[in-house]
C-alpha cells in the first residue's frame, strides 16, 4: 500500500546535496492580498510517498483549483527506484487568482484521490495603514556583528 506522509504547497524548497535532506519554506495556508488579481510568484507542491515493498509505481496526477475550477490537471512522474520512499516536488510560476477564494491541491494516485491540502486567499479583513518611514525610526547596523541598532540622532 502506499501513503502519502507529506502534502504540502509552500513558497521554496532545498534539497542539501551532501545528506539529501529536504527544507520546506515559507508554507502556504493562508494569504491576504490586498489586491486582485493575485499572483504567486513561485509555489512548490511537495509530496513524499511511502510504500511497500511489492507496490509498483503508481500512475500519479496533480489537480490545481481555484473555488471549485480546475486550472491545472497533469501527471506527475513518480519513481521509486527499489526504494521504500521517494518525493516529488511540483514548482509553480505566475499563478494568478483573479479573486479571493480557496486554492485546492489534490494528489492523485491511480486514479484515486489520496491527499487534498487546501490554502485560503482572502482580501484584508480592514484597512491596510502604512505609515512612512522617518529618520528616527530606522535602524543603522553595528557593522561587525550585523545585529540592527538604534542610531543616535543624526547631524544632517
Amino acid at each position: 500500500m502506499i501513503n502519502i506522509d507529506l502534502f504540502v504547497c509552500a513558497e521554496g524548497v532545498s534539497i542539501d546535496q551532501r545528506t539529501n535532506n529536504l527544507s520546506i519554506f515559507s508554507i502556504f495556508k493562508e494569504i491576504v492580498s490586498v489586491g486582485f488579481p493575485f499572483i504567486f510568484p513561485r509555489l512548490t507542491v511537495v509530496t513524499m510517498l511511502q510504500r511497500d515493498a511489492e507496490d509498483p509505481d503508481p500512475q500519479a496526477e496533480l489537480r490545481i483549483a481555484h473555488d471549485g475550477k480546475e486550472i491545472f490537471m497533469g501527471p506527475i512522474p513518480v519513481k521509486f527506484q527499489n526504494k521504500p520512499v521517494t518525493r516529488f516536488l511540483f514548482e509553480v510560476g505566475g499563478l494568478a487568482l483573479p479573486n479571493p477564494g480557496e486554492l485546492e491541491f489534490q494528489i492523485y494516485l491511480d486514479g484515486k484521490k489520496q491527499a487534498t491540502y487546501d490554502v485560503m486567499v482572502k482580501p484584508p479583513s480592514g484597512p491596510i495603514i502604512q505609515q512612512p518611514e522617518t529618520k528616527a525610526s530606522s535602524a543603522k547596523t553595528n557593522g561587525s556583528d550585523g545585529v540592527g541598532q538604534a542610531g543616535a540622532p543624526s547631524s544632517e
